[in-house]
């Protein structure tokens, strides 16, 4: 988003508050705003005013946890991304975020449900398909993580890391079955 998008986008939530101060999507889309325009402490003083007001605010509380990760405070970002969870079992953005993250710091087998749960909840999205592949694929899973890549493949035939990754598990299935 250009400069010029984002003064518009913050006169209109600067509008939306003086309307209502008090509206916690208006406090998230503020924070979102920030966030993007790299005032990160602006941020996140939104989106806990937000869920303040709001403590169920599911999208709200998903977002502070994203800004939490991005800014390295994995811990919070873990328990944030749970509450959203316990709240909301089916909030899929939060299990993909949630699994996204215990991958990353190496908890392989604790993203894997994560991962089910994004997928059995959530729209069809190759780059969850893709990701749940790594993190089997990386436990030595690689029959299964096939199957994840080819969904990946099938959502969205043009995606380069899912075709690269689909190709590196058959090999890997190859390699087990000599």
């Amino acid at each position: 988003m250009d400069e010029g998008r984002f003064s518009e986008a913050d006169f209109h939530l600067k509008k939306a508050m003086l309307i209502n101060p008090e509206a916690p999507d208006v406090l998230t889309n503020l924070a979102n705003l920030r966030r993007r325009q790299q005032r990160v402490a602006e941020a996140e003083r939104h989106y806990q005013r937000a869920l303040e007001i709001d403590p169920d605010a599911s999208l709200a509380r998903n977002n502070y946890a994203s800004l939490l990760a991005s800014q390295g405070e994995f811990e919070r970002a873990i328990a944030e991304y749970e509450r959203v969870i316990d709240q909301d079992p089916k909030f899929f953005p939060s299990h993909s975020m949630l699994a996204n993250l215990l991958r990353s710091r190496g908890d392989l087998a604790e993203s894997l449900p994560h991962y089910a749960q994004a997928v059995a909840s959530g729209p069809p999205n190759p780059r969850v398909h893709n990701n749940w592949g790594l993190a089997l694929l990386m436990l030595g899973h690689s029959s299964d993580a096939v199957i994840q890549f080819e969904k990946a493949v099938d959502l969205a035939p043009e995606f380069a890391e899912a075709k690269s990754n689909l190709r590196r598990a058959k090999v890997a299935v190859g390699d087990r079955n000599k």
